[in-house]
């Protein structure tokens, strides 16, 4: 099974993309992708919301233990800069991770190459960078690194 591709992560395969994960997720779109796993825009038909789920690339007990070690992370540690988990889901042997579907400030998602609210002064940005930077030996603590 290593290195099988997942039927639910095959971009081609149009039947898949209509079933539900965990029975509540519908996968709308593709918005992402790493070394590990896929992230999809997803539909909580309970809810009726938009959501987005992280599903491991492929079947391979490193790739769903990273994703289960990410979920327990979140779950545990709180960041104004972190997004945290709604649940760990199952589909089939798979964890799936349930997070909370956050817009761009660009509506078209093409952000501009000036910023939003135009040029940030150097206080501003110090002020952004330390806020990003807090959270990162919290993550560092906790990470498993293989």
């Amino acid at each position: 099974m290593a290195g099988q591709c997942l039927p639910l992560n095959c971009r081609s395969n149009k039947e898949t993309e209509s079933r539900l994960i965990h029975g509540r997720y519908r996968l709308e779109r593709l918005l992402g992708e790493g070394g590990i796993a896929r992230i999809f825009l997803s539909r909580d038909t309970f809810a009726n919301r938009p959501v987005v789920l992280k599903i491991p690339r492929e079947i391979q007990p490193e790739f769903a233990d990273a994703v289960a070690a990410e979920f327990a992370f979140g779950a545990t540690h709180r960041h104004p800069t972190l997004a945290g988990p709604l649940s760990l889901v199952k589909d089939g042997d798979l964890p799936a991770i349930v997070m909370p579907y956050i817009e761009s400030l660009c509506p078209d998602g093409e952000c501009p190459h000036e910023p939003l609210f135009g040029r940030l002064a150097h206080d501003q940005i110090n002020h952004i960078l330390a806020t990003i930077l807090e959270a990162a030996p919290l993550y560092r603590s906790r990470a498993r690194f293989c």
